[in-house]
Formats: C-alpha cells, sequence, structure tokens
C-alpha cells in the first residue's frame, strides 16, 4: 500500500503544480501533497533501514523423535552430515513417527534459496533425558498490526526470520550419533559383531568351564561356580534393562568403529 501512497502523492504533487491555475490554491495543494509524499518515503525508509513498525517475536517448537536405523534393536540412531567444514551445523536423518517405515533426513540447506538457509542452523546435544527431542527457536520480525500493517503489508513481507536454531537432544545411554559413512560400516559389520559377541560368550563358557573342571578343591569350585552364576545373572539383568543393554550395545560400536566418545 505506502507503493500506491507514494505513486498517489507523486501524481498528486504534478497535477497540482502544472495544471492548477490559482497560484493560491495551487501552492496550497501541491505542498500540502508534497509534505504528504516526503512523509510516505521517509516511512517507507523508516521501515527499511530502521524496521518501523515491526516487533520481534520468539517461537519455541518441542516434538519427540525416534531411531533413524533398525528398529528391532536396542539402541536407537541418529545419522549426521556436518554442512561445511568444522561448522558444527548439521542435517539430521531420523524418525519423526515410531511407526514410520523409513527415516527422512531434515535440516537440508535449501540451495534455492540461500538467504534463508544461511539463517537456520541445527545441532545436536547428548543429556540424560529419556526421551529424544528436537527443540527448534525462531526468531522472526512481523509487522505490528495497524498503520504499519497496512501500509507495508506487501506479499510475504508480513514475517521476515531472523535466526532458526535446532538442538536435538538424545539420551546419551541409548543413542549413537554416527555419519553416514559410519552407519554403511555398522551395517556391513553388524553380524560380524554379532557373531564376535557370540563367540566371546562361548569362549568364556568354555574357559570356565575348564577352570571349574582343574579346580582341585570342592570350596574353589562352588566359588567359581557362583561367580559364573552371578555373571550370567547380571548379563541377563542387562538383556532386561533396555537402557544399561543399549548403553552396552552402543559400548562395543564405537569400539568396532574406533569412534571416540
Amino acid at each position: 500500500m505506502i507503493i500506491l501512497i507514494i505513486a498517489l502523492f507523486t501524481v498528486a504533487t504534478f497535477i497540482c503544480f502544472l495544471y492548477i491555475k490559482k497560484t493560491k490554491l495551487r501552492w496550497t495543494l501541491g505542498v500540502l501533497s508534497m509534505l504528504l509524499l516526503v512523509a510516505s518515503i521517509l516511512l517507507l525508509v523508516a521501515n527499511f533501514s530502521g524496521n518501523w513498525g515491526t516487533k520481534t517475536i520468539t517461537t519455541r517448537q518441542t516434538s519427540n523423535i525416534y531411531t533413524a536405523g533398525e528398529t528391532n534393536v536396542a539402541y536407537n540412531l541418529l545419522i549426521k552430515q556436518e554442512i561445511g567444514t568444522g561448522s558444527h551445523n548439521y542435517a539430521f536423518v531420523y524418525r519423526t513417527n515410531k511407526n514410520e517405515i523409513k527415516a527422512k533426513a531434515h535440516f537440508v540447506p535449501d540451495t534455492n534459496n540461500i538467504s534463508q538457509a544461511v539463517k537456520k542452523r541445527a545441532t545436536y546435544q547428548m543429556t540424560s533425558q529419556k526421551q529424544a527431542t528436537v527443540v527448534t527457536v525462531k526468531k522472526y520480525r512481523k509487522l505490528s498490526n495497524g498503520l504499519p500493517k497496512f501500509l507495508f503489508n506487501l506479499g510475504n513481507n508480513n514475517q521476515k526470520l531472523l535466526k532458526q536454531t535446532t538442538t536435538v537432544y538424545l539420551p546419551e545411554n541409548t543413542w549413537l550419533v554416527l555419519t553416514e559413512t559410519q552407519a554403511k560400516e555398522l551395517k556391513k559389520k553388524a553380524p560380524e559383531l554379532e557373531k564376535a559377541a557370540n563367540a566371546q560368550a562361548e569362549q568364556q563358557a568354555s574357559q570356565l568351564k575348564a577352570a571349574i573342571a582343574a579346580t582341585p578343591t570342592p570350596e574353589a569350585k562352588q566359588a567359581l561356580e557362583e561367580e559364573a552364576q552371578k555373571k550370567i545373572a547380571d548379563e541377563e539383568a542387562i538383556k532386561n534393562n533396555p537402557s544399561a543393554y543399549a548403553k552396552a550395545q552402543i559400548t562395543a560400536i564405537r569400539q568396532a568403529l574406533n569412534i571416540k566418545k
């Protein structure tokens, strides 16, 4: 509307000074229309350069997220892809609903709108909370209601994004963060890891049986058997505790992939 008003006052000023014959009326209306034209231009400049007629609004949105990996394993997986080098700004792959068949990518920069993409940032943080969440804080400038909105609301000009910060909060005991390359490596090594874990368990059982057989006294044998039973009970307790079992698996995966925490 402000552009239309400036155009109207420009035309009015032109008409007043060129077509009105009476001197007093010409100068009165001409000066008035010129003053209104200058005032309109000043309002436009004030809006563009000083954000006159706008207010800053901050919104916060929180939602749960779910694993990007297999749903039949104890641990959860978040796949990250850093945008740039050393930026700590990421695109992530995860599920927004636990029933989703396939995980999707999120926070991928829009290369067709770089001016908006540079205002957006996403990162992650390991926490002690139980549920993985994504928190997005948006800060934007919006036209105030009334005269500013009437004058300057052109198309999508009513709302301008200033900054968007997204943080993915992950339970440290049950979530594993990998790059796409690491996730592919894990998929290849998963059968080997399972096989190695089973072989290790069998080896420990064999060693324990051999130790019990070689023990000379009944008291020592009983002590070893009690130790074996306790170890089996501890392992079962871990398997029956989702958080502890996931933590144990994550530790094994990090060691297999040579990932430092």
